[in-house]
């Protein structure tokens, strides 16, 4: 395959680049090895490296009569493996597989997965998959997808992260990881906006960036590169030297797409050295279909050669259409990405500087209507989530420690209280359903610090409200609310979700108010998708086999997380009879699906809406349409 590489950003001490310039690289290459070390590329049997200067060729620095099989950094000299054995150009120990290095020290990656110290050759860390470091700190990714992090004195920190981790990438002062499903974590320094969160506040514990996916992340020095699922390319952070593609050379403090032309190729592969971006693109060739016959075979006749051209046409025509669509998807992606951007940055700054400060007098307002609809900021979600629930129930961070102190109690067989059995068992179904809240994020594994706060919540709140207890559902809202509330508040909030009326019949399991619930839900239906609500009634499907976990769990198990604590900003913002709304609207959306099924096939959809609810812009557009007649806004508010 024809590939060529660009760069762009510093070039050499006379020249910056703001757009992509072609390396002058050696012809048929091997392999590439850039990072903000050392920027080597090499053939069969030499290694090359640039120098000062990107414009001039890669100078030689090895040869062997041996195949290259990798090249990478090392302290004095790089670190060659060929087909037989490392190349010791250097004082290399002989098990060693990559080298890493900060301001005070260095470590090493073994072939048997451990990370070593490379001074005393004591093991840091075992079944390790890759190692990366800042200027200070060093990052390792195990075997299981845990990161940890340690300095010069070697004994490593785990990383609290929602999900596994599949890769690491480090700057200077900040480093990047990606999951398992593609989500982008960030943490450090962010003084040139170089983790993306749209100011310039550095973080110590890793954060999300809400709906963005990647393929690959890498850090330059002060820079972040970030490959799209869509195959477009992103950045952020310092743009002095033009590493961002930013014509007037300025920091950015979000992702923004890089403007590359088209006919440069696919992208197959991106790099960042201290100041410098990289791409390697695959060239684009015409693809065609012959129009003859070899010949050492007969010729064609009229009516095959008529026929072949009629199939080369048809090809052709289905070629370019493929093509017109894939630039439209394209482009549509593009308008998507700049309008979120957009969006996001809108909406930091009118609630960090208008609406947060003046909340008392904003907070009905047209545009607090519609920030809250386009999705709260993660960063004020919580506080706003706070002042819309508020505290009506006066609970007080000594209503949480009594209860919490009372449960614990109850757990020794210290105590004698009124329903002690009931207790009892509500407060062992906690223990058994906290490791299930999220469990493929690993939210709230045993690791996990927010373990023994949702914990310590769900038993405070059993014994707070000992008429309710624990049910299981309740701890994927006490988990949902950790995540964006310190343990008190949550707590606060928590209390004042399962005791307000629409909610209260299912948190107690009282049969009567479920079903008075349903039968608004069933009404409601009927009134916006009646043929659905025919096709259920054919099916034997009732509403009750859906609903408690919808509204137990606030649609937190059922949707993914992105697309509930969108629901879950209106809940709050527009009241409960959003709840219903929620369940009508994503029966809208998937209502074609569900019409061709039987009664097997429609629980099959309705087990896993996550993979048909994806988008929360259309889920939240689409509640905003649902039709609720006054006749059944009165029922609701007389619950």
């Amino acid at each position: 395959m024809d590939e060529k590489i660009y760069c762009w950003g510093f070039l050499s001490d006379e020249k910056n680049s703001a757009e992509p310039i072609e390396l002058k690289a050696i012809p048929h290459y091997e392999g590439l090895y850039i990072n903000r070390r050392c920027k080597y590329i090499w053939s069969e049997n030499c290694l090359y490296s640039w120098g000062d200067s990107l414009l001039e060729p890669p100078e030689v620095l090895l040869k062997t009569s041996e195949k290259i099989i990798k090249a990478s950094y090392g302290i004095n000299s790089p670190l060659v493996q060929t087909n037989l054995k490392p190349v010791l150009s250097g004082t290399f120990k002989d098990d060693i597989s990559e080298v890493f290095g900060t301001s005070s020290g260095h470590a090493y990656l073994t072939k048997a997965m451990e990370v070593k110290s490379w001074d005393s050759g004591n093991t840091i860390l075992s079944r390790i998959a890759s190692v990366d470091a800042e200027c200070c700190d060093f990052f390792a990714l195990n075997l299981d997808g845990d990161v940890y992090k340690w300095a010069h004195i070697h004994i490593p920190k785990k990383i609290f992260i929602m999900e596994p981790i599949m890769t690491i990438s480090c700057g200077a002062q900040h480093s990047v990881f990606t999951s398992s499903s593609e989500h982008v974590y960030v943490v450090g320094s962010n003084v040139y906006g170089q983790i993306s969160i749209g100011d310039i506040q550095s973080t110590e514990h890793p954060i999300l960036l809400e709906g963005i996916t990647a393929k690959k992340v890498v850090c330059g020095g002060f820079h972040t590169v970030l490959l799209g699922k869509d195959n477009l390319l992103y950045s952020c952070g310092l743009g002095n030297m033009g590493q961002l593609i930013n014509s007037n050379f300025s920091n950015i403090n979000t992702l923004t797409l890089c403007t590359i032309n088209e006919d440069l190729g696919e992208i197959l592969d991106v790099y960042c050295s201290e100041l410098t971006s990289f791409v390697r693109f695959s060239h684009k060739f015409d693809a065609g279909i012959s129009s003859f016959r070899p010949g050492n075979l007969q010729k064609k006749n009229i009516i095959e050669t008529f026929l072949h051209r009629q199939q080369v046409a048809a090809a052709e025509r289905n070629y370019l259409q493929k093509v017109e669509n894939e630039e439209k998807n394209r482009n549509e992606m593009i308008k998507k990405q700049l309008k979120r951007e957009k969006r996001i940055q809108k909406a930091l700054r009118e609630f960090e500087i208008n609406i947060i400060p003046n909340w008392s007098m904003v907070k009905f307002s047209k545009e607090v209507n519609e920030h809250v609809k386009n999705g709260i900021p993660s960063k004020f979600r919580g506080k706003i989530w706070a002042l819309l629930v508020g505290n009506d129930n006066r609970v007080s961070e000594e209503d949480f420690k009594e209860g919490l102190k009372k449960a614990k109690r109850i757990e020794a067989q210290a105590i004698t209280v009124e329903d002690k059995n009931i207790l009892e068992n509500s407060l062992k179904i906690i223990s058994l359903d906290i490791t299930r809240t999220f469990n493929n994020l690993g939210y709230f594994s045993e690791e996990s610090p927010l373990n023994k706060d949702l914990q310590e919540l769900l038993e405070a709140a059993c014994i707070y409200r000992a008429d309710i207890g624990y049910i299981q559902g309740m701890s994927y809202v006490a988990g949902c609310l950790l995540l964006n509330l310190d343990l008190i508040q949550a707590f606060q909030i928590f209390i004042s979700i399962i005791t307000s009326p629409i909610l209260l019949p299912f948190y107690k399991i009282d049969q009567e108010g479920i079903q008075v619930r349903e039968e608004i839900f069933t009404g409601l239906l009927k009134e916006n998708i009646i043929e659905l609500q025919e096709h259920f009634d054919l099916q034997g499907v009732q509403p009750a086999i859906f609903l408690m976990e919808w509204f137990v769990t606030l649609y937190s198990k059922t949707l993914s997380q992105e697309v509930a604590l969108r629901v879950w900003d209106i809940y709050f913002y527009f009241g409960e009879i959003t709840l219903f709304k929620t369940g009508i609207a994503i029966l809208q959306l998937v209502s074609q699906e569900l019409l061709e099924y039987d009664l097997s096939g429609i629980m099959d959809c309705l087990s896993h809406l996550a993979v048909y609810v994806k988008e929360p812009d259309e889920l939240i557009n689409q509640i905003d349409h649902v039709r609720i007649p006054e006749t059944f806004v009165r029922q609701v508010h007389n619950l």
